[in-house]
């Protein structure tokens, strides 16, 4: 895992159940925003780097499991 500083915007990829995602982890305030470009809408906040990669995780098997669902 790379370091992220606290002023700049990275990318890291986050494995899940259904394969690796890229994800955009932005610090503000009080911990880090996390986009995922890949899969619209998809968005989370956490804590510390691994908090936020944690939340990503989820937010994305949570997203792909309730459009499955929909199909």
């Amino acid at each position: 895992m790379r370091k992220i500083s606290k002023r700049t915007k990275k990318e890291v990829e986050v494995r899940t159940l259904y394969g690796a995602h890229r994800c955009v982890l932005e610090p503000d305030k009080e911990g880090f925003v996390v986009n995922v470009p890949g899969l619209r809408g998809v968005a989370t906040w956490g804590k510390s780097i691994s908090h936020a990669r944690a939340m990503a995780r989820e937010a994305i098997e949570l997203c792909i499991e309730c459009t499955a669902e929909k199909r």
